[in-house]
């Protein structure tokens, strides 16, 4: 099954994610949307280098990592005066409502709960770039 989207096939996402399965299904389903340069890291170490040397135009983060803290991480990102109009959005299996209202005030742009989807991602990406539906 292949969605791509000509509109995001010159975007560049970067995936914090530590679980191998999600992380996997997360490049797959941005591989189907037509999304081919895809920057994946474990560890907000990882992600500081991948935006040191690399051009991101999106950032796809799990909250509950085993060493990080994604919302911490988002808090970073968007303190930052360099990325902090960077698109970013959270992925979790579960998410408390103080967890939500707080990646609410940090900018968060989207959140998706696991297991991601194509058609899911898909929709909330082309959302947060302004893209009609091909």
């Amino acid at each position: 099954m292949e969605f791509t989207n000509l509109e995001l096939k010159d975007k560049e996402v970067l995936v914090l994610e530590d679980n191998i399965v999600a992380k996997r299904a997360v490049q797959r389903a941005l591989h189907m949307i037509g999304i081919k340069k895809v920057h994946m890291a474990t560890c907000v170490d990882d992600t500081k280098n991948i935006l040191r040397k690399n051009r991101v135009d999106l950032i796809i983060s799990d909250i509950h990592l085993e060493e990080d803290n994604g919302l911490d991480f988002l808090k970073s990102i968007k303190e930052s005066s360099r990325y902090k109009k960077l698109p970013f959005i959270i992925v979790t299996s579960d998410i408390a409502r103080e967890e939500f209202d707080k990646a609410l005030q940090l900018g968060v742009s989207d959140y998706i709960l696991k297991p991601v989807t194509p058609e899911i991602l898909e929709d909330k990406i082309l959302n947060i770039f302004e893209v009609q539906r091909p």
